[in-house]
């Protein structure tokens, strides 16, 4: 299964095929911070749509 890691701040998310045992620390391209492990069933908005 793809699980995302989704940047908060930058509003970017990144499928990535994962082992979850072994499941290491996604850093963002754009801004260098930690980013948010999320199940394959979350589907993130437009970077556009900032209410959401």
């Amino acid at each position: 299964m793809a699980h995302k890691y989704v940047c908060l701040d930058c509003r970017k998310a990144f499928s990535e095929t994962t082992n979850l045992e072994v499941r290491e620390v996604a850093i963002c391209p754009q801004c260098s911070k930690q980013m948010v492990f999320l199940p394959h069933r979350f589907r993130p908005p437009k970077m556009t749509d900032v209410k959401k």
